[in-house]
C-alpha cells in the first residue's frame, strides 16, 4: 500500500486512514468516506471556508471548513477531497490543537494532522463555492463517460481519425478487453448520454462495470457516420464532451498529440498501442498517459510506458486515470487558489 493510500481512503474501501485513526484516537469522533454530494448538502449556501493545496504526495487537496454549535458544544464540520478520495465528518473543537476562534490556526492544525505540504491556502475568488459545486457534479460519481478513438498508421488530424469507420482485428481485440459490446436499444444500465430508444447514436457501444463504477465508452467507430459531414459532428459531439479519452494507435510509429482533437473538455488521453517489443502471443499493450499543457501531471504518475498482457486485467486502466478529478490539476483548480 502506497503512502498516499494510507493517508486518505478510497471511496469504495472501508479501510481506516491516518487522518481518521489519529483524530478518532484523540476525540472519539468519526470521519466517513463520501459517496454523495456532501458539499451541497452541508456547506453550500452557508458560511464556510475553502482551502487548497497541491500536496507533494497526495496531489491536489481541498479542505472545506464550517464552524457549528451542537447542544452548546463547538465543533468543526470538514470535507477533505483529494484524487479519488473524499472524507467528511464533525470534529469537536476540543480535539483541535489550536485556538478554536482563530480559523487560520485551526486550518494549520488540521493540515498538520494530514501532513500536508505545502500548507493549505484560502481560496480568494467569490465564485469558489459555485466552482466546487460544479466539481461535485463530476467528481463524486459512480458513472463515467470515456471517449475511445481509433488511429490508423499515418493519421494525424482530427478529420482523418474520426473518419475511420471500420475496426481492425487489433482494435477489436483491444475493445474486448476494455468492455462489453452492448446493443444500445433497450439497454437499461448507464447510457452515458447515448440514445437507447431510437438508435440515434449508433446501434452498439462498449460498457463495463468495474470497482463500483459504471463506464460507458464513446467509441468513435461505433458512433453515427455521415459521409457528407467532413467534421464528423455526431462523433465529435460525444467524444469532444468527455474529459478522458482512450487513444488506440494501430501502428507503433504514429505519434499522437492531444492538440489534434479540438475540445474544451478533453483533458487526459490514455494512449494504447501494441508493443513492438513483444511479437509473440499473447498480445501486449504499451500504455502511457498524456495530459493537455494546462492540466500538467497529476498523481499517481505513470513515469514510463507500462506494458500489459492481453490476458491480464491491467489494461483496464485504474479509475484514477479515468477520473474527472484531473480537473483539480488544471488551470481551473489553480484559479481557485
Amino acid at each position: 500500500v502506497s503512502e498516499d493510500e494510507d493517508r486518505l481512503p478510497r471511496i469504495c474501501e472501508p479501510s481506516r486512514t491516518t487522518i481518521e485513526e489519529q483524530w478518532e484516537k484523540n476525540g472519539g469522533f468519526e470521519l466517513t468516506s463520501v459517496e454523495q454530494e456532501t458539499y451541497e448538502k452541508y456547506l453550500y449556501g452557508t458560511e464556510h471556508w475553502n482551502y487548497f493545496t497541491n500536496d507533494e504526495d497526495l496531489g491536489p487537496v481541498i479542505l472545506s471548513l464550517k464552524q457549528e454549535t451542537l447542544n452548546g458544544r463547538d465543533q468543526f464540520r470538514i470535507l477533505v477531497r483529494a484524487i479519488s478520495y473524499t472524507v467528511h465528518g464533525l470534529i469537536p473543537a476540543s480535539c483541535v490543537f489550536a485556538d478554536r476562534y482563530n480559523r487560520e490556526e485551526v486550518v494549520r492544525s488540521l493540515g498538520k494532522e494530514i501532513n500536508l505540504n505545502p500548507p493549505l491556502t484560502l481560496g480568494q475568488l467569490p465564485d469558489t463555492p459555485e466552482e466546487l459545486l460544479k466539481l461535485d457534479q463530476v467528481f463524486i460519481k459512480s458513472e463515467l463517460k470515456v471517449g475511445v478513438i481509433y488511429v490508423k498508421e499515418g493519421q494525424y488530424t482530427e478529420e482523418e481519425i474520426l473518419d475511420n469507420n471500420e475496426n481492425s482485428p487489433l482494435f477489436e481485440d483491444f475493445m474486448q478487453i476494455l468492455g462489453e459490446k452492448v446493443r444500445l436499444k433497450g439497454f437499461d444500465k448507464y447510457k452515458g448520454g447515448l440514445d437507447t430508444v431510437h438508435d440515434l447514436t449508433g446501434l452498439y457501444s462498449s460498457y463495463t462495470h468495474w470497482r463500483g463504477i459504471e463506464i460507458m465508452f464513446h467509441v468513435s467507430t461505433l458512433l453515427p457516420y455521415e459521409k457528407n459531414d467532413p467534421q464528423k459532428l455526431q462523433r465529435k459531439r460525444h467524444i469532444g464532451n468527455d474529459i478522458v479519452c482512450v487513444v488506440f494507435l494501430e501502428a507503433d510509429n504514429t505519434p499522437f498529440s492531444p492538440s489534434c482533437i479540438k475540445s474544451h473538455f478533453l483533458h487526459t488521453f490514455i494512449v494504447v498501442r501494441t508493443s513492438p517489443r513483444f511479437k509473440k502471443k499473447p498480445t501486449r499493450y504499451e500504455v502511457s498517459v498524456i495530459t493537455r499543457d494546462e492540466v500538467g501531471a497529476y498523481k499517481p504518475y505513470l513515469w514510463e510506458q507500462s506494458v500489459f498482457d492481453k490476458n491480464m486485467n491491467s489494461p483496464r486502466i485504474p479509475e484514477r486515470y479515468y477520473s474527472p478529478v484531473s480537473y483539480l490539476s488544471s488551470e481551473s483548480f489553480n484559479l481557485l487558489l
